[in-house]
């Protein structure tokens, strides 16, 4: 059997990473994240379909993970699947990115 030869993947540049605006935009969607899933466990009536759930605990253990993916790594694009209890992270990411 041949093997065909592989090309080498181009990396893309390190883009610079500013770590402490970073943190403060991970700390801005956490909080837009938590408010999210507020409203949408204690005010039944303003519930809207979907209705978005969501864990705190999720959304603060995967912060700076998404936090990197959105701000750093992903491109105009691409696309991100999450789970649902981590979907208000990412919708946070959406909304202060204007997605």
């Amino acid at each position: 059997m041949k093997h065909r030869s592989l090309k080498p993947v181009q990396e893309r540049p390190r883009p610079r990473v500013d770590v402490p605006l970073l943190n403060r935009i991970c700390e801005r969607a956490f909080f837009q994240a938590l408010m999210m899933i507020d409203v949408a466990n204690r005010h039944p009536a303003e519930r809207g379909e979907p209705k978005v759930g969501g864990h705190a605990s999720a959304c603060a253990s995967s912060q700076h993970i998404l936090g990197a993916i959105h701000l750093v790594m992903r491109e105009p694009a691409d696309y991100i699947a999450c789970k649902p209890h981590v979907s208000p992270m990412d919708h946070a990411y959406n909304f202060l990115l204007h997605n």
